[in-house]
């Protein structure tokens, strides 16, 4: 996650999603995400969900689905980019 930004009455997850367009960043709703993960919501942190990364453009993404990834797999990815 690369943000949380406050827009109206909601707050926006501010995410990249690499299987869609690695260089943009696309928000949702934090509602969408189910209340036993909000505490897990924070920059730098990783969600997993299911996403149309056959989206054209970012109105047309949806998200569902969000779980937790599994530590290793968090390891992994910080490591392969450095840290970040």
């Amino acid at each position: 996650m690369k943000d949380v930004v406050p827009k109206a009455n909601e707050r926006v997850v501010k995410v990249v999603i690499t299987q869609w367009n690695p260089h943009e960043q696309v928000g949702f709703p934090l509602s969408m995400v189910p209340q036993r993960l909000r505490q897990h919501v924070e920059i730098g942190g990783f969600l997993l969900a299911t996403v149309n990364t056959a989206a054209k453009s970012p109105d047309d993404l949806f998200f569902e689905d969000f779980e937790l990834p599994h530590p290793d797999d968090v390891k992994a990815v910080r490591a392969q980019f450095g840290g970040r």
